[in-house]
């Protein structure tokens, strides 16, 4: 609050932001944490106990760095591996989304406008809404990257133990509603 108002200029009676300006002008590192935990305790796992293939949907580029770096504070053994930030303005954007398609890890992508639509990644079997998504086409598109069918999936040891029966989505912005 005080740097918005000091290096800002914005006056107090201007913070007043909503969910989704909230994470563009202040960062919430206690919430990330708090759903960070959530989802490493409730996702689904493979057999190996690593979490199935992750796409996570931030509100920025800035969020999604935050993201990766609360991510691996909280769990420092996955340190540059488990998760990695994939945006639409990083020149290496289409080999890490191979690298994400292609190898066992990262198992977790951080998308910034990249892996929300026309990416076809079978194995994903979680997603994380950490953005509001106005759009019902977008939100719907953001829902169908898990929604590809077991026989599709080229790496099976990557899916839950017993297989792709469901997927898992944790919706911290509320757009299913």
């Amino acid at each position: 609050k005080n740097r918005l108002l000091a290096e800002e200029g914005i006056e107090e009676n201007e913070l007043n932001f909503s969910g989704s300006e909230i994470e563009k002008k202040v960062s919430v590192t206690g919430t990330n944490k708090a759903w960070i935990k959530e989802f490493m305790e409730n996702c689904l796992i493979d057999e190996t106990g690593l979490p199935c293939k992750t796409i996570i949907f931030p509100t920025s580029i800035k969020h999604g760095r935050i993201i990766v770096e609360e991510f691996e504070k909280a769990f420092p053994q996955y340190k540059g591996e488990m998760i990695k930030l994939i945006s639409s303005d990083d020149s290496k954007s289409r080999k890490l989304i191979k690298e994400f398609k292609t190898n066992s890890l990262p198992r977790i992508a951080v998308s910034v406008g990249i892996l929300d639509t026309g990416v076809d990644i079978p194995e994903v079997c979680n997603l994380i809404f950490a953005r509001p998504t106005k759009s019902k086409i977008r939100f719907w598109q953001m829902l169908g990257r898990g929604t590809r069918h077991e026989s599709t999936c080229e790496h099976k040891d990557w899916l839950p133990v017993g297989g792709k029966k469901y997927f898992m989505a944790f919706d911290y912005m509320n757009n299913f509603e």
